[in-house]
């Protein structure tokens, strides 16, 4: 969403910056997260490289999906079902590291 506002702000490096930052790494953060959660502890490395390997396949799937249905691909289709993906992955891996802490 924040590269949405800063497309209309007429900053495309950095709108172009967030949005690969979001695709690649955003995306497949939160599921990471969820994998290795507990005992299953990973290096800050091999978070990141997950994170991104993760990203690619779960964005692609989503635009495929998009593709094929009437709304099309857009940046603008695209972004809510990335966010709401995102949103409920990363409240569930805070909920699955909060209940493995205690």
């Amino acid at each position: 969403m924040i590269t949405y506002f800063v497309k209309i702000q007429n900053i495309g490096v950095v709108s172009y910056f967030i949005g690969l930052l979001y695709m690649l790494f955003l995306v497949g953060y939160p599921l990471t997260r969820i994998f290795f959660a507990g005992k299953n502890r990973i290096s800050k490395k091999a978070l990141i490289g997950i994170s991104i390997g993760l990203s690619l396949p779960i964005t692609s799937v989503i635009g495929t999906i998009l593709n094929s249905t009437s709304y099309g691909l857009s940046v603008h289709n695209i972004l809510l079902p990335l966010a709401v993906l995102t949103l409920i992955l990363s409240l569930y891996a805070s909920k699955r590291v909060n209940s493995l802490k205690s």
